[in-house]
């Protein structure tokens, strides 16, 4: 078994309001920032630079397209820079972290164990005086000043508006007229006025439901108690569909606490969406619908034999080793008798014989099973393997690219919207959708950079100190113009570290030399790794 290891730096999709992208490099031992035109924007100054405030192992995901970073000087601070270079912030925090604020475009900060917020920007909009800020929940963010057991809390609006409540262990989850606290073990709930809403006597705080001693509960969206606790245990799926049980039998009820059946089923079983679901009677499965109708008698042997399909009216039923497509609105089989039935990207994946084909999203059958595996679908294009090769056709049957190719070398970039690659006798070729062979240099390995219009061409020399080890050789890269169908660098490159959306690349040399190769193929040296 041959293993590589691939030191490509992911591209991360960003806000297309970003002007430029930018990213780290080492050079003579120090960090610096250069952005996609091959601009030192920040100097190889600083110990780390970093998109997230953790400290950055070579080789990172790094987002390109976010128009800050954070710089940490020798003094082990950090500031906030810009994409553009420039400092928005003094050398001053301790920490910082952009993680769970990051879509609020906040960023908290710590100065001598306090936490604050700023913004992208630099701007301080919550000072570093704070002992907790926790995670923005349905547009509330939790501050408290206290270390003790015992808190106070205070509960910050997306608007700034800032109330306290407490002394309590803990505040969790905050909602629009809510919030659930904690005190001595217990659990209950709260207005933002401070006001109790129910005791605080609960053990259990679940999806609107609630525990006190063995007994289960309901409370609303509003933080008030729907039922008392009678119940044996309830599970939440959605407004109109909850699980109840009493004495070992399964019911069900709406979030109001009316009843819709009595406690008559042996088990249930169902989704987060709620109907249609499961319901289990002397051994056996049935589904009901949202009407409490029976679609289907008792005879699905497991829960899992009943699958509903998210956002659809189907369900994929099994019976008897086989499996069929089930519309809950014709109350119909669309498909009958398959040995296997997936559902992906609003297509459906049929298995019968060994074989497989295709059915659109009404359950028509459109390619009936014929290949070995199919492996994938782009459009009305299919890569699939027959007979133990590996080729495209569209859905009519009609072969694209031979079925003479297995999969290639190189696992990475099998395909994209653009090209696909594939293997045969130890080369890699890249044909686009249509067929045309762009690249048939036969080299072992190529990887696709989706959106940057730039293809990695990589081989093999014998093994000598190399970063990229493959058995006894190691790796060298090259850069390809998927659009110009140009080899714009031979094989030659330590490593690709790189790759920008406007197609320019960031490269080690074998002299470990940092490079960057311009969108029209000029190379620059950067400076010693």
């Amino acid at each position: 078994m041959r293993t590589v290891l691939f030191l490509f730096i992911t591209l991360i999709a960003g806000s297309p309001l970003f002007c430029q992208e930018i990213f780290p490099v080492h050079l003579n031992g120090k960090e610096g920032l250069v952005n996609d035109r091959g601009e030192l924007v920040i100097p190889s100054l600083y110990r780390d630079i970093s998109d997230n405030g953790n400290p950055r192992a070579w080789p990172n995901y790094w987002e390109s397209k976010r128009n800050y970073c954070f710089v940490l000087d020798s003094t082990n601070h950090f500031a906030l820079f810009n994409s553009k270079g420039k400092q928005l912030t003094s050398f001053i925090y301790d920490q910082v972290d952009d993680y769970h604020l990051f879509k609020k475009n906040m960023i908290s900060v710590q100065i001598k164990k306090r936490i604050g917020i700023i913004d992208t920007s630099g701007k301080e909009i919550i000072p570093c005086i704070y002992n907790y800020i926790g995670d923005w929940f349905n547009n509330y963010l939790i501050l408290s000043t206290d270390t003790g057991a015992l808190k106070n809390f205070m509960i910050r609006d997306s608007t700034g508006k800032t109330i306290t409540v407490g002394p309590y262990n803990s505040l969790g989850a905050v909602y629009d007229d809510y919030a659930s606290v904690s005190l001595n073990g217990k659990h209950g709930f709260i207005s933002y006025s401070g006001k109790i809403l129910t005791p605080i006597c609960m053990d259990e705080v679940g999806i609107q439901t609630y525990r006190i001693g063995e007994k289960w509960g309901l409370f609303s969206e509003k933080g008030k108690l729907v039922t008392k606790p009678i119940y044996d245990k309830i599970w939440y799926l959605s407004g109109d569909c909850i699980f109840y049980t009493v004495k070992g039998k399964f019911g069900l009820m709406d979030s109001t606490g009316r009843h819709l059946t009595k406690p008559v089923y042996d088990d249930g079983y169902g989704y987060e969406y709620g109907f249609p679901v499961g319901v289990k009677k002397n051994g056996k499965w049935a589904v009901m619908d949202k009407g409490l109708h029976l679609l289907t008698g008792y005879v699905f042997d497991e829960e899992w034999h009943i699958y509903p399909i998210y956002r659809t009216s189907f369900i994929i039923l099994r019976k008897n080793g086989k499996r069929d497509l089930f519309d809950t609105r014709t109350k119909k089989n669309l498909l009958e008798g398959y040995d296997d039935i997936r559902d992906k990207d609003q297509l459906f994946f049929l298995k019968k014989d060994g074989k497989w084909g295709l059915a659109d999203s009404t359950g028509r059958v459109i390619v009936k099973p014929f290949y070995d595996t199919i492996i994938s679908v782009n459009g009305n294009k299919l890569i699939a393997a027959k007979e133990g090769k590996i080729g495209v056709a569209d859905l009519q049957g009609t072969v694209i690219i031979p079925f003479e190719y297995k999969n290639p070398v190189n696992w990475l970039g099998l395909q994209t919207d653009e090209v696909i690659v594939l293997g045969k006798d130890r080369k890699s070729y890249v044909f686009d959708w249509n067929g045309k062979c762009i690249y048939d240099e036969g080299y072992p390995y190529y990887n696709v950079h989706p959106g940057t219009g730039r293809l990695i061409i990589y081989t093999e020399e014998p093994l000598e100190e190399g970063l990229m080890a493959v058995g006894p050789y190691h790796l060298v890269f090259g850069v390809a113009d998927m659009a110009s169908h140009h080899i714009m660098v031979e094989p030659k490159y330590r490593c690709i570290v790189h790759v920008f959306s406007n197609g320019a690349v960031i490269f080690l040399t074998e002299n470990w030399e940092y490079g960057y190769l311009s969108p029209d193929g000029k190379e620059k040296l950067l400076g010693k790794f």
